[in-house]
């Protein structure tokens, strides 16, 4: 499902404009702006946290559906030493990240919020002191600092893990088809419209966005909300070629564990594959007429420039 980042932005502008009046009619009916303002800041809040938990979904299912492509390829006697190699490295990358960071930086965002309308309030309607409001906002900009280091640790997660993600899902799919031609099964992975980028975030946060007076942050905040969507279109339309392939393929319904993805290629040679056989392995594939004569002198000059 996509998550809209038009109506994201909209939501948020009619937020600050809301806030904004709200500022300045404080003891002449600004409350309402106020809440207005912090229901539109909650409904935004939702839909980046739908945006947060897709990419932990997807990663999850991905990792199921990888677990599942394996063990199908072993049981038809395929290679899949490469393939739990590649399960194996995705933790140095594809960071777990459980929706409960996102609870507590909510949590801490509004409760820091309700702080400023409490102070609001305190000197309005119970006739606070300065120094009173004062401390309840002090109170509210330490809780907003909190959360704002939390958020910048979603903002990475959803900045830079899709690229590193879809890298590697290239270098398995690109092995599985290869074993799947193996075993007389031809699958041929759709070429990506829109590959990920690789993003820069320490740039986006010290170098775009404070030169541009916090404008790339809107730049920013459309590569989060597009970047995971076009990366899961994608992969619908690779899983719609590869699973009527497999109509055998059993996907675990649990995330496999490390210890289940090692005790998968148990057994099974551990050492990386040398160039030599590399070699082999396209000799057999172009023997076997898998592929073409000239992609199998396009990769073996690839491999040969490696040694």
């Amino acid at each position: 499902m996509e998550i809209p980042f038009g109506a994201f932005l909209v939501i948020g502008v009619g937020s600050a404009v809301c806030n904004g009046f709200g500022n300045a009619m404080v003891r002449d009916g600004g409350i309402i702006f106020v809440i207005a303002s912090l229901l539109g800041s909650a409904y935004q809040m939702f839909m980046f946290w739908q945006v947060f938990a897709r990419r932990n979904r997807h990663f999850a299912w991905h990792r199921r559906l990888e677990f599942g492509l394996s063990d199908f390829v072993r049981g038809q006697g395929g290679r899949i030493a490469a393939l739990v190699r590649s399960m194996q490295e995705a933790r140095r990358r594809e960071f777990w990240s459980s929706n409960a960071v996102f609870a507590i930086h909510v949590g801490l965002a509004w409760l820091g919020s309700a702080l400023f309308v409490v102070g609001t309030l305190g000197q309005v309607l119970w006739r606070w002191t300065d120094e009173m409001t004062i401390l309840s906002s002090a109170i509210g900009v330490l809780l907003w600092v909190v959360a704002a280091i939390i958020g910048l640790y979603i903002a990475r997660r959803l900045t830079e893990d899709f690229y590193y993600h879809e890298q590697r899902e290239d270098d398995f799919l690109r092995m599985l088809g290869e074993e799947l031609r193996m075993l007389g099964l031809e699958f041929c992975v759709p070429t990506r419209k829109r590959p990920a980028k690789k993003r820069h975030f320490w740039l986006y946060v010290f170098v775009y966005t404070p030169l541009t007076m916090g404008l790339f942050g809107i730049y920013w905040l459309y590569v989060m909300f597009c970047d995971p969507h076009r990366h899961i279109s994608d992969q619908h339309q690779w899983e719609s070629c590869l699973l009527p392939l497999v109509p055998r393929l059993v996907v675990p319904e649990t995330v496999p564990t490390d210890a289940d993805i090692a005790g998968l290629g148990s057994g099974l040679d551990s050492a990386p594959v040398s160039i030599e056989e590399h070699l082999e392995r396209l000799s057999e594939l172009r023997d076997k007429e898998l592929i073409s004569a000239d992609e199998y002198e396009k990769r073996r000059q690839v491999w040969i420039e490696k040694i």
